[in-house]
């Protein structure tokens, strides 16, 4: 089993700026999108021992029609090589962290209904599906997030 550890500076990102990393800028461009001053969002990776990326979490700030803010994991992703390692948890959780760090009260994805694996991985770690998308074969799974010290 080889050893990983997380980058969590990599690219923290206010939408619009100039970005040093060829694959943040991608991922950045790709995942995150919309306009490029609307909000805020972040990449983490989870890196082997010779720096080599296992596996990626992009994350963002988003507002519901009401203007409710809320957290959204545009993706989860690790490398079939490197999975059954925690490594998917790993992100998960360092995601959250963003999250609260930023006063997001509650965390969302969106998913195929058939993406069995994503779905358990949300799930194991407190995700609800609160709702099942008509006509998309898409679901949402959401999970409220606690700020220390929180009541």
């Amino acid at each position: 089993m080889e050893s990983w550890s997380m980058s969590f500076l990599i690219s923290e990102v206010l939408l619009g700026r100039e970005y040093t990393n060829a694959q943040s800028k991608f991922l950045v461009r790709d995942r995150i999108g919309g306009d490029a001053h609307q909000g805020i969002g972040q990449t983490f990776l989870s890196e082997n021992e010779d720096g080599g990326v296992t596996g990626h979490t992009i994350v963002r700030i988003e507002h519901d029609d009401s203007g409710k803010q809320f957290g959204l994991f545009s993706t989860t992703f690790v490398a079939p090589e490197f999975r059954r390692q925690a490594i998917a948890d790993s992100l998960l959780r360092r995601g959250e962290t963003w999250m609260v760090e930023h006063g997001v009260n509650e965390a969302v994805t969106y998913t195929s209904d058939a993406n069995t694996k994503l779905i358990n991985l949300y799930e194991i770690n407190g995700y609800k599906i609160v709702e099942v998308l008509p006509g998309k074969k898409m679901i949402k799974l959401a999970k409220p997030l606690l700020r220390v010290g929180a009541p």
